[in-house]
């Protein structure tokens, strides 16, 4: 990664920032829970205790029991937003989201009221949102294979500081996590820090290991959303539409835990974007309200079928990476339904 001039301003904003504080608040995205979120969050929480610093890492949302039982997870609170004093804290970091209602929950504006907006301090490396738009030199927000390496190459390069081995592989399962074992969002940055660290003495093919391994219910429910995907090859996407008659049969099979990361990532990662032929791979869901459907896609990295204008023409405002990312719209998930099919 090259450091700018801009990235440079920055990072002297945010040393300062951190040389000042003596008690540290670091915040995981709260809306998709994963391995880059948390353990960008712990790198974090190492660099800060190796300078001093008290460290308490949250997210405000639940860590499902599979999650949960990975390295050091055990470090990161789940807890909700009013459990947290900001005042006790005089740095706040934000990892691994670009939009605040993403990390702070539907509770950001009240929060922003109360506290303000000077303490905190973004990491992330999706396409930048309105937390970079506020905070200006207090951001740093690029694009990287992970967070977790964004942070490695600009604050821990800046200090001059090398992770032990614990804070090795934290970095490393953020790159795995998020480029699929190197399967996508990869470059030459991407391997040359995977060579380095491996000199470091991260032992790459466990992570993988542990990474790879899913719950049986994961797979029934791989095999379920098998059955139920459509396959639109004019437009060589596929899509799974998780309308009421979805949910409902998931929810009396599986339980909620049919929603958790674990059991969703599986479809996405082993099957949208893997079908020869096909360049797109879609979901279209709904939550609490009817009238608002969501959207999570994957794509190749190479395409022939513009896909952000057919979203667009669908009415949804999309954020996320280039060949990964989501969205909503104010349509029942049958409207969309019915206009995707006439698109």
């Amino acid at each position: 990664m090259i450091i700018t001039t801009e990235i440079q301003t920055k990072l002297e904003t945010i040393i300062k920032k951190l040389n000042n504080a003596q008690k540290v608040l670091v915040i995981s995205d709260s809306s998709m829970v994963d391995e880059d979120c948390i353990y960008s969050g712990l790198t974090l929480r190492w660099l800060c205790e190796h300078l001093g610093k008290t460290v308490d890492n949250v997210i405000f949302s639940r860590i499902n029991d599979t999650f949960a039982k990975k390295k050091d997870v055990n470090l990161v609170q789940s807890l909700f937003p009013d459990q947290v004093d900001f005042n006790q804290y005089d740095l706040v970091f934000l990892v691994d989201s670009p939009q605040w209602t993403r990390i702070l929950t539907t509770k950001a504006a009240e929060i922003h009221l109360l506290y303000g907006k000077d303490k905190f301090v973004l990491f992330d490396h999706h396409i930048p949102e309105d937390i970079d738009a506020d905070l200006g030199n207090q951001s740093i927000n690029y694009g990287s294979s992970s967070t977790g390496l964004l942070i490695y190459r600009t604050l821990f390069k800046a200090l001059n500081i090398t992770p032990d081995l614990t804070c090795a592989e934290y970095i490393y399962r953020t790159v795995l996590s998020d480029t699929q074992c190197l399967r996508v969002n990869s470059n030459a940055d991407t391997f040359e820090f995977c060579a380095e660290f491996q000199k470091l003495g991260v032992d790459h093919q466990r992570i993988v290991e542990e990474q790879s391994e899913v719950s049986k219910n994961a797979m029934d429910f791989f095999a379920y959303c098998l059955s139920k995907t459509e396959y639109y090859p004019e437009i060589k996407c596929t899509v799974l539409y998780q309308d009421a008659a979805f949910v409902d049969y998931c929810n009396s099979v599986f339980g909620d835990s049919w929603r958790e990361v674990e059991m969703l990532s599986l479809y996405k990662e082993s099957f949208m974007r893997r079908v020869t032929g096909f360049e797109h791979g879609l979901i279209f869901y709904t939550r609490n309200d009817a009238e608002k459907t969501k959207v999570s896609w994957r794509s190749k990295e190479y395409v022939s079928v513009d896909l952000a204008s057919i979203l667009a023409d669908l009415g949804f405002k999309t954020g996320g990476h280039k060949n990964a990312g989501g969205g909503a719209v104010e349509k029942s998930i049958e409207q969309i339904r019915n206009d995707f099919e006439n698109l």
